[in-house]
């Protein structure tokens, strides 16, 4: 999974996310991708989600990437599994962290 986006049109939803097909070996966009630019993703095994976080908010899927939802508004900049726990920590502007309650 990959995701990207125009960072300065936060907003923009074409075309910001892609799913790597290994027995295809291609990229193919997702149905439905996150809500506007994001900076990261990562797996979160506990709950067997993808996480993305951007400056213009977080979303999450439960499909391996084919359709996301939105999980917060609040913006992040970085994204990153805990390993000791399988938590899920994000990073922002302002000095901002977060952890993910389940």
């Amino acid at each position: 999974m990959g995701v990207g986006g125009d960072y300065l049109n936060e907003e923009m939803q074409d075309g910001i996310a892609g799913i790597f097909v290994l027995n295809r070996k291609e990229w193919v966009q997702p149905q439905q991708g996150p809500g506007g630019y994001r900076s990261g993703v990562v797996y979160f095994s506990k709950l067997k989600w993808l996480i993305a976080v951007g400056p213009a908010g977080s979303d999450y899927s439960t499909d391996g990437g084919i359709s996301w939802q939105s999980i917060s508004a609040d913006g992040f900049h970085a994204v990153k599994t805990g390993q000791a726990d399988g938590s899920v920590w994000a990073s922002g502007a302002k000095r901002q962290i977060a952890k993910l309650n389940y």
